[in-house]
């Protein structure tokens, strides 16, 4: 999976979809080649820099239960 690391425009995209920072690339159903991949993950595109960067596809994490209050233990008031 990819993010973009700053806004631009994908001009092989024929509806030419803008990305901002923090956007998961490609959107959802579109289909990029590898080639096209490594020119906007590199300084091979018409910017010079990345676009955007591989991210490790993470397993959703479950939530960690939160913890029950101890009870107080102590003497009971006669």
């Amino acid at each position: 999976m990819y993010i973009a690391t700053e806004h631009f425009v994908d001009l092989a995209d024929k509806k030419r979809r803008a990305y901002n920072a923090g956007d998961k690339y490609p959107a959802d159903g579109v289909t990029v080649s590898e080639a096209r991949l490594a020119e906007l993950s590199s300084d091979g595109n018409r910017r010079k820099r990345p676009v955007i960067a591989a991210v490790a596809d993470a397993e959703p994490q479950a939530a960690e239960p939160a913890e029950k209050p101890k009870a107080k233990r102590g003497r009971k008031k006669v």
